[in-house]
């Protein structure tokens, strides 16, 4: 998991996780959000270490849109796959 999301993925995980430490009961919400939305980005990277390039690519969406903050790249209409599973299976 060396690509530069993978690595903000765990940088996030790790910023997030000390600053709980410091002000848990003011923060938690969004702490817990920064978490869930990190992990997520960490586990779709490893799955597609198993399952399949696909799921890196739902990796880089969801943190593009979650952890950057910015708009999904143009790059995704572009992959039927990502938006349409179902058009992969019929065209087999």
């Amino acid at each position: 998991m060396g690509t530069p999301l993978a690595k903000k993925a765990i940088k996030t995980l790790e910023t997030t996780i000390s600053h709980i430490k410091e002000t848990a009961q003011w923060q938690s919400k969004t702490a817990l959000a920064l978490l869930a939305d990190a992990s997520t980005v960490a586990l779709l990277f490893h799955l597609s270490e198993s399952a399949g390039e696909i799921y890196a690519k739902f990796a880089e969406l969801y943190a593009a849109r979650y952890l950057l903050n910015q708009e999904y790249p143009s790059w995704a209409m572009e992959e039927t796959r990502i938006w349409d599973p179902l058009l992969e299976v019929s065209q087999e």
